[in-house]
């Protein structure tokens, strides 16, 4: 193929008038692939995934993504476990998935949840199955000095 650039009316040409190399990558044969992404969110936040598919050309891509305890747990309420099913059809590229979580008054370290990501169908696979999400914890503890009588 040949590609010609002209300069814009009234533009001066372009310097040299060199012939260059043109490289076109054919997204056709791309493999179907599914990915999540991570997210981080402070206590009481929602945490949003985002699920995208690497094209659009696999046909509908069906998907599951389901909530894991890391070091946040369901037990100690620290988010809302949940799953979630999922079709992309025509054109999308991507959809989000979110997670509650929880305020509380611990003082404790950031934790984590593990966001996992399932193809239903088998023309798209997995890129990256396994989001994270962090929960920032925003406790403190405040330590009072009193003055002592002697």
């Amino acid at each position: 193929y040949s590609i010609v650039f002209n300069p814009a009316t009234g533009a001066a040409p372009f310097a040299g008038n060199k012939p260059a190399d043109l490289t076109v990558i054919n997204l056709d044969n791309e493999p179907n692939l599914l990915s999540i992404s991570d997210a981080s969110i402070t206590e009481g936040g929602i945490l949003t995934f985002t699920v995208t598919r690497s094209n659009t050309t696999g046909g509908t891509a069906s998907f599951t993504v389901s909530t894991a305890n890391g070091t946040a747990t369901t037990a100690d309420n620290d988010y809302t476990s949940k799953s979630q099913n999922f079709n992309l059809t025509g054109s999308q590229l991507s959809a989000t998935f979110t997670v509650q979580t929880t305020a509380d008054t611990k003082l404790e370290a950031d934790e984590t949840i593990q966001v996992l990501l399932e193809s239903n169908n088998s023309n798209y696979g997995l890129r990256d199955g396994v989001g994270i999400g962090t929960i920032l914890n925003d406790d403190s503890v405040s330590i009072a000095v009193l003055p002592r009588k002697i």
